[in-house]
């Protein structure tokens, strides 16, 4: 009488169609003790007001991740934005799973998933030698294959004009805690977008995020500006330039960050994507280097 079917698992997605890609940030850290630093869902005990309405799920689950999969990607949604971490220890050192922090979300729950398919995703590097940092050689010997092999060559990683896209968190930590200068920044940036090409790809695309936060006025008058701003581009530019923006909805676009074409930057909390000659992919260098290094 009221029409109502009962499945035994999670139904099948039905995606919405769009020509752009809307990614949001994932932060697989909810699990118990999974991020060092709190408590995941312990922590909301005393605020219920907080809780999620799938409750205190179990993130490792990937009938969990289906149904993340299924209401993200009927909604708009087609990319995941990993939060990535290794060990501490793990630096200077070749990369294992078991050497991820939070690691879970991707590998135990994504790569499981029955719909993932369905979903992109992308992963950002939380570039701070306080979660496990990098330098020129690890960046290369240690990083990039693990990269490649577990992530990149997946048939769901987030690949623009044949360049798999890696996000950056906080890109001044590169500059401060990770290179001695820029330059060397540069220089093992170039050298990941020609170990990309000997893989089959045509280089990297770096997006470097430089945070900054904003008053709940602000970030409501900058929404509707932006979808404003995407609503005219949609008109006035090539479907295939359309197609190659990415949205952060998470972490919305700080105002300083400026909306240009996706061939100089990418739209997010300050996701820049910027070079010197208008090359399309390039990184933001260190903030006290003063500019923006060509790919």
């Amino acid at each position: 009488m009221y029409n109502i079917k009962l499945s035994d698992y999670v139904p099948e997605p039905k995606p919405v169609t769009s020509d752009l890609i809307v990614a949001a940030h994932y932060y697989a850290a909810w699990k118990k003790g999974a991020a060092e630093i709190h408590g995941g869902f312990d922590d909301l005990h005393g605020y219920p007001e907080r809780t999620p309405l799938m409750g205190y799920y179990d993130e490792e689950n990937p009938e969990v991740c289906d149904w993340e999969i299924k209401w993200a990607s009927e909604h708009g949604i087609n990319c995941f934005i990993h939060c990535w971490y290794r060990k501490k220890e793990n630096m200077g050192k070749p990369v294992t799973v078991n050497d991820l922090r939070c690691g879970h979300g991707l590998h135990e729950a994504l790569f499981n998933a029955k719909y993932q398919k369905y979903m992109k995703f992308a992963i950002m590097f939380e570039a701070s030698p306080r979660w496990g940092g990098t330098d020129k050689d690890d960046m290369l010997e240690n990083l990039m294959p693990f990269w490649t092999e577990q992530y990149f060559k997946r048939g769901n990683y987030l690949i623009i004009d044949n360049k798999p896209v890696l996000f950056i968190y906080q890109q001044e930590r590169l500059g401060e805690e990770c290179f001695k200068d820029a330059e060397e920044q540069r220089k093992t940036f170039d050298a990941c977008r020609e170990y990309a090409k000997s893989q089959g790809f045509d280089g990297m695309i770096f997006a470097a995020n430089k945070y900054g936060g904003m008053s709940f006025e602000t970030l409501t008058r900058w929404i509707i500006l932006m979808m404003t701003i995407l609503s005219l581009m949609d008109s006035l530019m090539p479907s295939e330039k359309v197609s190659n923006l990415i949205l952060h909805i998470i972490f919305l676009p700080h105002p300083a960050s400026g909306i240009i074409p996706p061939d100089s930057a990418s739209i997010g909390n300050q996701w820049d994507i910027l070079t010197e000659n208008g090359q399309k992919d390039g990184i933001l260098a260190p903030k006290d280097s003063g500019k923006c290094f060509a790919a």
